[in-house]
């Protein structure tokens, strides 16, 4: 494929999955999503998705295999009749460091992580109702999850910038599926460097940031 064709499609896919508004701080939006968005609550950080077209019925929590007091919550999302992802993790369990008691795992399927050097990152995966080969990654200085869902394209991996209110918090990638025909998702990683776990301290310390 010629340069210049590759770049224009490249700019429609971005265009196509970027909000508009918010200037440059605006996370994509992915038709069929809604989040992921990162919030604190108490002693936990709070990763929320609802997947409106995956229809779910109840509630039901998972614990994250290897990582204590931290769990998956799955439930009908009040609005949409769709997925209510959460991911809940205790902030003690990631300052503690368990990327150095967990082997490393790349993407589902065996490509490699997008913008990690090594290519893989400590992981532990599991599967829930609905959500086949969800990975939770738990790095020295990343952490975060692949969720399984149609993207809607082949082989390529989108990584756009992902903001926490107007700072960036660290990235999201847009999986497409494998050669197999297999293994697209959605993967967001955040930051988690010597600042971010000093002001995390320091949050469960005094009760704010």
């Amino acid at each position: 494929m010629k340069r210049s064709l590759l770049l224009a499609l490249l700019m429609s896919f971005a265009l196509f999955f970027t909000g508009c508004g918010n200037g440059g701080t605006a996370n994509i939006q992915i038709p069929g999503v809604s989040g992921p968005t990162v919030a604190l609550q108490g002693d936990h950080i709070v990763i929320d998705m609802v997947f409106e077209k995956i229809m779910m019925e109840g509630t039901i929590r998972y614990a994250i295999p290897q990582v204590d007091d931290s769990y998956v919550d799955l439930a009908t999302d009040a609005t949409t009749g769709g997925a209510h992802l959460a991911f809940v993790v205790s902030i003690n369990g990631l300052l503690k460091g368990y990327g150095s008691t967990i082997d490393p795992l790349k993407l589902p399927g065996g490509r490699n992580l997008p913008g990690v050097a090594s290519g893989s990152l400590p992981a532990v995966a599991f599967t829930i109702e609905k959500f086949k080969n969800i990975t939770f990654y738990i790095g020295k200085d990343v952490f975060g999850f692949f969720v399984p869902f149609d993207v809607g394209f082949d082989a390529n991996i989108a990584s756009f910038r992902y903001y926490v209110g107007t700072k960036r918090g660290g990235n999201i990638s847009l999986v497409g599926r494998d050669t197999d025909g297999a293994n697209s998702g959605i993967l967001l990683l955040l930051d988690m460097n010597a600042q971010i776990q000093s002001k995390l301290q320091s949050y469960l310390a005094k009760g704010h940031f």
